[in-house]
């Protein structure tokens, strides 16, 4: 699927539909991710198994663009093309986790986790936003390192 923009390839993977994995907030009174978690390693074997993810093995590219919302099995043919990638996200909500695995650092004091409620603006974070949002990237790291054990 390429939108008609020349030199541009766009393949969308559609294993699941995550809101039949996460826990309805409205029926359970929370938000969990933890199911998803249990389900990360079929989803991947899912997407892996896809022909048009095969099929791209056999192309060439300069660069890949991937979503970085559960593409990280994905990874493991973008180093077999050895190409650069780029992890793109509108959300920032597993932002610390995300730059774990890309090796990235993330910096509470400006780059909130929305577990912590907490938005920045051009004056920072005050205190008790940083330490929310640090409590906040320990559990997602915690959840995180419980799902890929």
């Amino acid at each position: 699927m390429s939108r008609g923009v020349p030199g541009i390839r766009e393949v969308i993977v559609n294993v699941t539909d995550l809101a039949s994995v996460i826990l309805d907030p409205f029926k359970y009174g929370r938000f969990s991710t933890y199911p998803l978690v249990d389900r990360w390693a079929p989803l991947c074997l899912e997407a892996m198994e896809q022909k048009e993810i095969q099929d791209l093995r056999k192309e060439q590219f300069d660069i890949v663009i991937l979503s970085i919302v559960h593409s990280e099995c994905l990874l493991a043919i973008v180093h077999e093309m050895k190409i650069p990638y780029i992890w793109a996200t509108v959300s920032g909500f597993m932002a610390n986790m995300h730059s774990e695995l890309a090796g990235s650092p993330h910096f509470q004091s400006f780059s909130p986790n929305l577990l912590s409620g907490a938005v920045a603006d051009s004056k920072g974070l005050p205190f008790y936003h940083r330490f929310v949002g640090a409590l906040a990237d320990l559990y997602t790291m915690h959840v995180f390192h419980i799902g890929v054990k």
